[in-house]
């Protein structure tokens, strides 16, 4: 079976992400992700960003199939060696 891995949030994306989960027959993970954009790499914001990148890993690492619905989320596919990833922008044409 297929997980679809969705990222929280208020963005236009996000929302359509949530909305796809409640309309497929599939399980669904739901992640808060931080973006560390602009964060110096000697810092704790850093450190915290890598700490939580590695559980996040530990989580998706326990599902065989993983959708990946967030294009930040494939920066995680060469650790975890299974996905399927795409990006879909056309909410209008889903719903």
């Amino acid at each position: 079976m297929v997980t679809l891995v969705a990222t929280k949030g208020t963005g236009s994306m996000d929302l359509y992400r949530q909305k796809l989960c409640q309309h497929l027959n599939t399980c669904s993970i739901h992640l808060s992700f931080p973006e560390p954009f602009g964060t110096p790499l000697l810092s704790a914001q850093a450190v915290k960003f890598l700490i939580h990148s590695y559980e996040t890993l530990k989580t998706l690492s326990q599902y065989k199939i993983l959708h990946l619905a967030n294009h930040r989320l494939a920066r995680l596919a060469i650790f975890l060696k299974k996905y399927l990833h795409t990006n879909c922008s056309r909410l209008d044409k889903a719903f």
